[in-house]
């Protein structure tokens, strides 16, 4: 899998503390993970579809949260 990462503060150069300080995209131009400035990481991953299937959010301390989302066949939301 092919990634490119994207660096807040190598962009904006005129921000002094970035909420954002690193994002990581998929193959698909999909934000796949999210650092912020506090240590929180938030990881994503997709269906076939590219639709969201998966977000884990963790902390310095641990797992915060992780969600798993199932569609039905025409691609509404069903249960998180």
């Amino acid at each position: 899998m092919l990634w490119r990462s994207f660096h807040v503060q190598n962009l904006h150069r005129n921000v002094e503390n970035p909420i954002i300080t690193q994002i990581q995209y998929n193959d698909r131009a999909l934000e796949a993970e999210s650092v912020y400035t506090n240590g929180t990481q938030v990881n994503r991953r997709y269906d076939s579809r590219l639709r969201l299937a998966q977000m884990d959010v963790n902390s310095l301390l641990g797992m915060l949260q992780s969600n798993q989302y199932q569609r039905n066949r025409v691609g509404s939301l069903m249960e998180i």
